[in-house]
């Protein structure tokens, strides 16, 4: 019952972390990028400013806040919004897995 529990848990995260959005920074005002230190991105088809805590994902071709990693089995990137769903579903998911191999070796 607690594996169900925990791979149910993992199911819900995955959803969440595939609608949500993991820190798409579209524009960020120049002023606050002078005060922190930033500048334009290089990458961006559309050129604008970036704060130095903002990095360019190659795969998503989007900037993206606090970025962490493109995780290619959600195909998005993870991200300062996201990152605790992330932490939280690959837990569950560790649990529920560990569960299952648990029940079967027994």
């Amino acid at each position: 019952a607690i594996t169900v529990g925990f791979g149910a848990a993992a199911a819900v995260g995955l959803c969440r972390l595939r609608l949500m959005d993991p820190g798409i920074v579209e524009n960020v005002d120049q002023k606050v990028v002078e005060e922190e230190g930033g500048g334009m991105c290089p990458h961006c088809s559309e050129s604008h400013w970036k704060s130095p805590r903002v990095h360019h994902c190659r795969e998503c071709n989007k900037c993206i806040a606090g970025h962490d990693h493109h995780c290619f089995v959600l195909g998005r990137c993870i991200g300062e919004r996201n990152r605790g769903w992330f932490v939280f579903t690959v837990g569950a998911g560790a649990v529920a897995i560990n569960g299952v191999c648990w029940c079967t070796m027994s």
